[in-house]
């Protein structure tokens, strides 16, 4: 209890002097974004089983939202925050906590604008078959097609954080009676794998970083281009993207088939399986991809593992079959795609892709409370249809 009110009586202190800091960093935003009144952080913010104080925590809050406005300027409005702070550990030098960020994300440049799509269009200006401009042309229209349906249009959307707030020195009374405190505070990109497994990954505010997107866009074309013919139309498979997508948002609440709960491992892959299923991947039980016939009893190999362990698994599955294709552009990373991690087996669906910005929906050994999370990191492959 003493070491409680310690930490307490020092993450006082530190937050004060975080929360008068970088009051100057808000005009260093760009003007489309704007700070919200702490008085209305009370009703937005979700307190589980940690010493924070709801002042303490609006602080925080404050500063991840700052974060989010100095990355995204330009690109997106937010919206309705709301913030789940739970897990929170307490070390000899160090307090951590985690965030659940849940926002209303709403793209506000035009995708025509992007330089992803100037890149498109410069690269079908310079061809000069006929044949090839229309392939080229239609490229473009079918990204606008569904990437313009986002714009203007809020999306209910997920960051997941991990913050640490930690002083210099080994021994925290020491500190505290010296009053020497050398403040750090770092936030993580935050992956909840399993309730086992969390992975963290040092999260920037950096503007994100569009400088090859131009280019990408031109690879897209000449890729479209060279191209014969779509994986489906050759397989005779139809994979209906929004589909899937639509399943995975649906059921992205449902009580996991294999959980912790039951003993029987992890819900990721059979999630993911199930969702491209319902978009039109069929059944093939010689394959070792098919459902668990009865629940409480194991599906087919491909079905249920990731493939991360070389026993199986629904990506290996799908690249094999000629289903799926590894994608390295994130800007054709659209819904309806996989996401598989590659520090850990892991997979989830992608459920919204701008072009920009991919979010993605999953399943784990417990149920989940949240979709849409915004991808952030880079220990994950894409791999579309």
């Amino acid at each position: 209890m003493m070491k409680k009110r310690i930490v307490s009586f020092v993450l006082a202190a530190m937050l004060f002097m975080i929360f008068i800091l970088p009051v100057s960093a808000y005009q260093s935003l760009d003007n489309s974004t704007q700070p919200l009144p702490h008085s209305e952080f009370a009703s937005q913010i979700q307190l589980s089983n940690t010493s924070l104080t709801d002042k303490q925590a609006a602080v925080l809050a404050n500063y991840v939202q700052k974060q989010l406005f100095s990355k995204y300027a330009g690109l997106y409005a937010f919206d309705h925050f709301s913030f789940e702070f739970g897990n929170e550990k307490i070390e000899t030098d160090k307090f951590s906590i985690d965030v659940n960020v849940n926002v209303d994300m709403t793209l506000i440049r035009n995708p025509i604008d992007s330089p992803y799509v100037k890149g498109m269009q410069t690269a079908v200006s310079e061809l000069r078959n006929e044949h090839e401009k229309m392939i080229g042309q239609n490229e473009i229209d079918a990204f606008l097609q569904e990437t313009e349906s986002y714009y203007n249009t809020p999306s209910p959307s997920t960051f997941l954080y991990r913050m640490e707030i930690g002083i210099s020195s080994p021994n925290l009374l020491e500190s505290i009676q010296s009053s020497n405190y050398d403040i750090q505070l770092t936030l993580f990109d935050r992956a909840d794998i399993t309730t086992e497994e969390t992975i963290v990954t040092p999260a920037t505010s950096e503007r994100l970083d569009e400088s090859m997107a131009a280019d990408y866009g031109k690879k897209a074309i000449n890729e479209a281009v060279t191209k014969r013919n779509g994986i489906a139309n050759h397989l005779a498979i139809s994979y209906d993207r929004l589909a899937a997508r639509d399943y995975a948002l649906a059921h992205a609440f449902d009580v996991p088939e294999f959980s912790v709960a039951n003993g029987m491992g992890s819900d990721c892959a059979n999630f993911v399986s199930k969702a491209l299923n319902a978009g039109g991947i069929p059944v093939n039980r010689a394959g070792k991809w098919y459902p668990s016939p009865s629940r409480g009893n194991y599906a087919g190999e491909n079905w249920m593992r990731t493939g991360y362990y070389n026993n199986g698994g629904v990506v290996p599955y799908m690249l094999n079959k000629g289903y799926f294709s590894r994608q390295n552009n994130i800007s054709k990373v659209y819904s309806g795609s996989i996401l598989y991690r590659t520090d850990t087996s892991h997979v989830a669906l992608v459920t919204y892709g701008d072009g920009t910005t991919v979010k993605f929906t999953e399943h784990s050994n417990y149920p989940v409370t949240r979709k849409n999370i915004v991808y952030t990191g880079s220990r994950a492959n894409f791999y579309t249809p």
